[in-house]
């Protein structure tokens, strides 16, 4: 009887020796990207994703994949996706989705929905803009006073600037810090606005303020009044503060109906702005609908998505679309086109897409795809997520 208890020992023990040792951690197939895709926004220095489907939000850090069902999360499903505005603060890695009076906070661990029920200065309530200062903290811009001086002689009111830091308690949505700084009616519009890297806060309106600090006691501010050859400049959009010292910014907001028609440019010490008309310095296929989406900021560069409609009536495209590369500081162009896949016939399925390192993940209204730049190959994300787990 001993002889096999000993033989069974030696056999449990021979047997342990040869297993490997296997770390097994949960993975959650991204199903909710097999849906409806709303939004998709990349921050490429960051290296960070944001994905908006009808089932869920899923965020990307790197390879770091973070999934918020709708099931789960049901908030979500009353969000309108498509003319939210998101932002993303790498300090704190939490994206920031604004829709109407919706703030909603995501991160790896953090999920928060805030309703803003503040009653802004009526006459100008449909002027502001948003932005994230260095450390992550949500700011707006708007005006809380029009100011007319009836013995100055002059038809014209000014417009005082509102600085507000969100807060976000169920009592106050902001603190407010009124300000000095005032556009005339002239040049009324929304006061778009930028953080330096070293906290210096600029408003992007005319005259362009730059904002060296600021509290509910006191505000230091220099100013610089602009000028353009041949417009009137207000403002520009989705504004971008480059490294070389260059405020850039979209003439109009771009829709997938309305694209850009130029960029705007000044130098904040100088008063001369210029306009970088893309039809004059871009040879942008006739057949496409224009830039369509700014994609990212880099340098003194500025990267669209160019698109070409394509749907079963109008017969398969070779090209979906193009990324056009505009290079501001010599106005040269360069497109590289996004061809078309038997995955991925037509554009008229694209709902959104950006670009994030060789990769284009484009959303449409049955998945979210990827489109290799290197290989110009389309694939489901959801079949590459289950990919990839079955040869780990």
């Amino acid at each position: 009887m001993n002889k096999w208890i000993t033989l069974i020992l030696v056999l449990l023990i021979g047997t342990t020796s040869c297993v490997d040792e296997i770390d097994l951690r949960p993975f959650e197939l991204p199903s909710l990207t097999k849906s409806t895709v709303r939004r998709v926004e990349a921050f490429e220095l960051d290296s960070a994703l944001f994905v908006a489907t009808d089932e869920g939000v899923m965020l990307l850090y790197g390879d770091e994949q973070i999934l918020f069902d709708a099931g789960s999360y049901d908030e979500l499903l009353e969000i309108e996706w498509t003319n939210a505005e998101v932002l993303y603060a790498p300090t704190t890695d939490i994206f920031w989705v604004i829709a109407d009076s919706a703030f909603l906070r995501v991160g790896r661990n953090t999920f928060d929905l805030h309703y803003d029920r503040t009653n802004f200065y009526a006459p100008t309530k449909s002027y502001f803009d948003y932005a994230l200062s260095p450390d992550g903290k949500l700011y707006r811009l708007g005006y809380y006073d029009e100011v007319w001086d009836p013995n100055s002689g002059s038809f014209f009111s000014d417009y005082m600037i509102g600085i507000y830091e969100f807060i976000g308690n169920p009592n106050n949505t902001w603190k407010e810090t009124q300000t000095d700084l005032g556009v005339k009616s002239k040049f009324l519009a929304d006061p778009t606005f930028v953080f330096a890297e070293n906290g210096d806060l600029i408003i992007n309106t005319n005259p362009v303020y730059v904002v060296t600090s600021f509290n509910q006691s006191e505000v230091v501010a220099d100013s610089n009044s602009k000028t353009g050859s041949g417009f009137k400049f207000r403002t520009s959009y989705q504004p971008y503060l480059s490294e070389t010292g260059h405020m850039y910014g979209l003439f109009s907001e771009p829709t997938f109906l309305t694209p850009v028609v130029a960029v705007v440019d000044h130098a904040l010490n100088e008063e001369e702005v210029r306009l970088h008309a893309l039809d004059e310095n871009c040879e942008i296929p006739s057949s496409s609908q224009g830039a369509v989406k700014l994609l990212d900021w880099q340098s003194d560069q500025a990267r669209f998505f160019v698109q070409v409609f394509s749907s079963p009536q109008t017969g398969e495209s070779e090209e979906l679309g193009y990324i056009m590369t505009f290079d501001l500081a010599s106005d040269q162009c360069s497109l590289r086109s996004l061809r078309s896949h038997p995955d991925l016939k037509w554009s008229e399925g694209i709902n959104d897409l950006d670009i994030l390192g060789d990769k284009v993940y484009i959303g449409t209204r049955e998945e979210l795809m990827v489109y290799d730049l290197k290989t110009d190959d389309v694939t489901s994300y959801l079949f590459n997520a289950i990919e990839n787990l079955s040869v780990q």
